[in-house]
């Protein structure tokens, strides 16, 4: 029996784009961007299902899982009995890759011919684990390995401080592998559960980018997906209730290295709010939050010029602002000599900012900037899959983030930097030479 699948053309006549989109009758979220002349084609399949996916519903049922469960399946699910499926994609002469984030786990390939082979071979490839405890413990021992590395890595240990002083319960402070304890008390139930509720076709979307053929690209995907049923309910994540304030507002280690590296960053309690949240309530504030983080302290910013100037940063200083569907904060981060400083340094511009506001001509440079670098990402295939893919958990096409960010306005930025940035909000991670 043959899928039965609707289809519709999006157009976007500015962009001279052309997409297709496709929906099977089991929940396959299908994507074609066509572009004609280009060599390369690329496809990427992402599942609705990250680090952060500790604690899910089905039903009346509840679950916990251990934390870094969704790592360690996306490590697997390529490897089956006899073969790994990596090794397949590259006797096809494509380039194939996987990665999990806190919400996604994504599996993707880039080639220049046997598009339609490796796409079938994608789409069949994770629609069954392969699994038995001795190789299960094999990739334990590696994740375990590179958890314990990262821990000695004092890069790590800043960031691992900064979340657990940042937030409560909320499983962002978690590592997207898990940690030791936690990769050692999953097995292979967990994983089967796991695979078995989260990699469903409508949990599920799929995106390719090149000079493909339409007809001939969706007949692939119904012959591949032909057999994948989506026979399980829907699981509902459960997270935590995050308190609004941070949970330490300072936390300090030591290790062997040359200097200090301090992290400071403010908690956006706007995830955290008893009022429903839109997506797309999300995603203007993470452009705004973006766009105020770069005009505060970006390269061409007079704070950072002056930050830089008297020895309190180098080139390590970033300035950003980090955000999921369900958590977001800014982190201001730099090696020095000076972390005293910097902190004190750090919180004065903020408030000085947050009284002066920002200026016309300043916002407007960095609005444009933002807009210059998505467009330069669309030259890209891969990136544009990713923004594709990426946007549509939050139901928002890629081509019209050019609008959302057009229609940004400095009280915007300044709104978002005022109501975050406040010292109940604050934490300090530092971490000192030994």
């Amino acid at each position: 029996m043959r899928r039965k699948v609707r289809h519709r053309l999006v157009k976007r006549p500015q962009f001279r784009e052309k997409i297709h989109q496709f929906r099977l009758d089991n929940g396959l979220d299908v994507w074609l961007v066509q572009r004609k002349g280009f060599i390369h084609k690329c496809a990427i399949l992402v599942f609705d299902y990250g680090s952060l996916y500790i604690d899910f519903r089905v039903g009346a049922r509840r679950y916990t899982t251990p934390a870094g469960l969704a790592h360690l399946l996306e490590h697997r699910l390529f490897e089956k009995e006899d073969h790994s499926v990596f090794d397949r994609f590259a006797d096809y002469g494509a380039d194939a890759n996987a990665f999990t984030s806190y919400s996604a786990t994504g599996y993707h390939f880039e080639c220049t011919s046997n598009f339609y082979e490796c796409l079938s071979l994608l789409l069949k490839s994770v629609q069954e684990l392969w699994l038995t405890e001795e190789a299960l413990n094999k990739e334990k021992e590696v994740v375990i390995c590179e958890l314990k590395e990262a821990q000695e890595n004092p890069s790590g240990l800043l960031y691992r401080n900064f979340l657990n002083a940042l937030f409560t319960s909320h499983p962002v402070k978690f590592d997207i592998a898990g940690t030791p304890e936690s990769v050692k008390a999953i097995n292979c139930e967990t994983m089967r559960l796991a695979h078995k509720f989260f990699y469903r076709p409508s949990n599920a979307i799929l995106a390719a980018v090149g000079d493909i053929e339409p007809k001939r690209f969706i007949d692939t995907v119904l012959e591949s997906a032909n057999e994948w049923e989506d026979k399980e309910t829907k699981p509902q994540v459960l997270l935590p209730n995050e308190p609004r304030s941070v949970h330490k507002p300072y936390i300090r280690s030591k290790t062997q290295m040359a200097r200090h590296k301090v992290a400071l960053g403010y908690k956006d309690s706007f995830f955290f709010s008893r009022r429903a949240v839109s997506k797309k309530e999300i995603l203007r504030r993470v452009f705004a939050a973006e766009i105020a983080a770069s005009c505060t302290f970006g390269h061409s910013s007079e704070e950072y010029q002056s930050l830089y100037l008297d020895g309190i940063v180098d080139d390590t200083f970033s300035a950003v602002y980090v955000a999921d569907r369900s958590f977001g904060y800014f982190v201001f981060s730099t090696d020095t000599e000076k972390p005293d400083k910097f902190i004190r340094r750090i919180k004065k511009a903020i408030e000085r900012r947050k009284k002066e506001g920002f200026k016309e001509e300043e916002f407007e440079r960095i609005r444009r900037r933002t807009l210059g670098a998505l467009l330069s990402r669309l030259d890209s295939l891969s990136q544009t899959t990713s923004l594709l893919v990426m946007g549509r958990a939050y139901d928002h096409l890629y081509l019209d983030t050019l609008k959302l960010v057009e229609e940004l306005t400095p009280e915007d930025s300044l709104s978002v930097l005022s109501e975050v940035c406040t010292e109940k909000k604050c934490a300090v991670s530092l971490v000192s030479p030994a």
